[in-house]
């Protein structure tokens, strides 16, 4: 069954439903959004940005609960080999950013594509791997011919192993216009690595800048590229905001998530026996 046709399968009946928004951006206004939404009994909003979303969007507040997308942090990531970096395209012993997410509207690869331009010129022989598919590759393609990134920017294609790409990055990378909690950065601070980022969504409220990574303006590929650049050149501060994001990942425990979720579920359930 499609996921999108589960809130169709309780119609008619008594069954409780409780959804889980991920994206900070309103709801769509369509017919089968509103009644969806309407007929939930409750919502677990991956982060506060979502959750705002949702009452600005007419939501009340009490049907929202927020609970952090968290990792796993007990998985052993082995990281990505030599071998696998070369068969990317990533010239060897070069810094090496990492950007995991779809090639798609509301992850603004293109401005990352121009973000690693502007890095470029302060290292110039810095790399950049683009880990994720999309609609928007062909764009993404042509931005990097254009710009003469060849070299430089490499598109890795959907991967299973892009947890071992981000281990063995000098910086984790993501250019959303809008997003969820973006998970991507918090396994990031997981590995240890610096993130630059935009303050898109909810990623502010994983990344704490200054202190786990550097966050810019969305839309902003100017400043992303400094950010980057930056993070490479002063090796200190990188070295100390990754073990900062070592520290901090602990909050976004999947452990955590599944706690917060189960007191969603069990009060649900309580107030339909009431």
């Amino acid at each position: 069954m499609r996921a999108d046709s589960i809130p169709l399968a309780t119609r008619g009946t008594r069954a409780r439903m409780v959804l889980t928004p991920r994206l900070s951006f309103p709801l769509k206004r369509t017919p089968a959004s509103l009644w969806k939404y309407a007929r939930a009994d409750a919502m677990i909003a991956v982060c506060r940005a979502t959750a705002d979303a949702l009452v600005a969007s007419g939501i009340e507040s009490a049907r929202n609960t927020v609970a952090y997308s968290g990792v796993d942090l007990t998985r052993v990531i082995p990281p990505a080999s030599p071998e696998t970096l070369a068969s990317l395209g990533v010239r060897l012993g070069a810094p090496l950013v990492v950007m995991v997410a779809a090639l798609v509207g509301h992850k603004d690869p293109l401005t990352f594509v121009r973000a690693m331009d502007v890095a470029r010129r302060t290292v110039p022989n810095v790399q950049a791997l683009m880990v994720g598919e999309g609609d928007l590759r062909g764009a993404v393609e042509r931005e990097i011919a254009t710009l003469g990134l060849g070299d430089c920017v490499h598109l890795a294609g959907y991967r299973t192993d892009a947890d071992s790409l981000m281990s063995v990055a000098d910086v984790v990378s993501l250019s959303s216009s809008d997003d969820g909690i973006g998970g991507v950065v918090i396994d990031a601070m997981s590995f240890g690595k610096p993130v630059a980022a935009t303050a898109a969504g909810g990623i502010p409220e994983a990344v704490v800048d200054g202190e786990t990574g550097l966050l810019v303006p969305i839309g902003d590929a100017t400043a992303l590229g400094n950010a980057i650049a930056r993070l490479i050149t002063d090796r200190a501060l990188a070295e100390q905001m990754g073990a900062n994001g070592i520290r901090r990942a602990p909050q976004f425990s999947i452990d955590n998530t599944v706690t917060r979720t189960l007191e969603v579920y069990e009060r649900v359930l309580a107030a339909r026996s009431r």
